[in-house]
């Protein structure tokens, strides 16, 4: 039984025993708040049509793998920035590449907060990672400072070009050398495409990369959490939240994941034989800006997460772009092949191909 049944038969059962003025006024306003609800939205970008209290929340969970064809439709009916309802919480989506930069660029400063994931950010992450934190929480300064000065700084900006090679030339083999390849029995691309991102990631972070698609780096957080919507749920006893059990279990994972990997890298910097990592570059550091090398470690395989999943989805479309369209691969190979010969392409390339920017 759901939630709103259960408080619908209670509701039923108290009315019958006895009409509870408390239970009437609470009704009462919930009502007026619902028939009022037209004018205090009136100024407000339009909504999908929803179910009282409810809003959008069983689109959204029906929609399931889904969602994105659903936002999609949402976005051709009601335009470039739609509301949409989840119970208590709104949630605001952007559908154009003008709306995002007239509000995440021109009004950075007053709306590039991140929004609160009770989930991910209390029993995931225990507080501990920028991916999730707010701009003004001084842990998320000090963690893009690690970052900044050790990865992500426009210095540093062609370190990662050798990994990027490097993992693109075994991508490229393995794929050339699966029988199956081109027909509906390759079935493992998906994998390789991972196993390809992340290798490159865990490269440059820390000195290793991934050699078999079936890899405990490649586990990924995901998952939509009904307590990031009715947050009071969170003051139920521990044993009454699997979400948040699974998240502890899942952050102290991740720890004990963190701390091999470090120990791993203090092993290669102690014998000489470390290769350039971000892991490499904090432990040689005497400016570790106050972080700890466990902080760092952390820090490392949230960039991880962070960019592969990103990554691998992005190369996953293209190649299913360049399928749909094989009149802009044909043109783009024939200029790629122009200017780069029989040699394999290199970043500096695509300087003289603005056809595939």
């Amino acid at each position: 039984m759901g939630l709103v049944q259960v408080a619908v038969a209670a509701a039923k059962e108290t009315t019958l025993r006895t009409p509870s003025p408390v239970l009437l006024g609470i009704l009462a306003v919930a009502l007026f708040m619902w028939a009022s609800r037209g004018s205090m939205n009136k100024n407000l970008p339009p909504a999908p049509k929803g179910y009282p209290l409810l809003g959008n929340l069983l689109d959204v969970i029906n929609a399931g793998g889904l969602l994105h064809l659903k936002m999609i439709s949402w976005a051709q009916e009601h335009g470039e920035i739609i509301r949409v309802v989840l119970g208590p919480n709104t949630e605001y989506v952007i559908n154009s590449d003008r709306a995002c930069a007239a509000i995440f660029q021109k009004n950075a400063a007053v709306l590039s907060e991140r929004p609160a994931w009770l989930v991910g950010q209390k029993y995931i992450t225990n507080y501990e990672s920028m991916d999730l934190l707010d701009a003004s929480n001084p842990r998320w300064k000090l963690q893009r400072k690690i970052a900044l000065q050790n990865l992500t700084s426009p210095q540093r900006a062609e370190d990662g070009l050798p990994f990027l090679y490097h993992e693109t030339l075994k991508f490229l083999y393995q794929v050339s050398q699966d029988a199956n390849a081109g027909t509906e029995k390759q079935t493992n691309l998906w994998d390789s495409i991972g196993r390809y991102v992340y290798s490159t990631f865990t490269s440059q972070l820390y000195g290793l990369e991934v050699i078999i698609q079936k890899n405990s780096m490649m586990a990924t957080i995901s998952g939509f959490y009904i307590a990031d919507i009715f947050t009071a749920l969170d003051y139920l006893p521990l044993a009454l939240k699997p979400w948040a059990k699974n998240g502890i279990k899942r952050h102290d994972s991740d720890i004990e994941f963190v701390e091999k990997r470090l120990n791993y890298a203090r092993q290669l910097v102690n014998s000489g034989s470390a290769p350039d990592s971000f892991m490499t570059r904090v432990l040689t550091s005497t400016d570790k800006s106050g972080a700890t090398d466990s902080e760092a470690a952390y820090v490392a395989l949230k960039l991880i997460a962070a960019a592969s999943d990103t990554s691998r989805v992005s190369t996953w479309v293209f190649l299913e772009q360049m399928m749909m369209n094989p009149h802009v691969q044909l043109h783009a190979r024939k200029l790629i092949d122009d200017v780069v010969g029989d040699r394999l392409p290199v970043w500096e390339d695509i300087e003289r191909i603005p056809y595939v920017r």
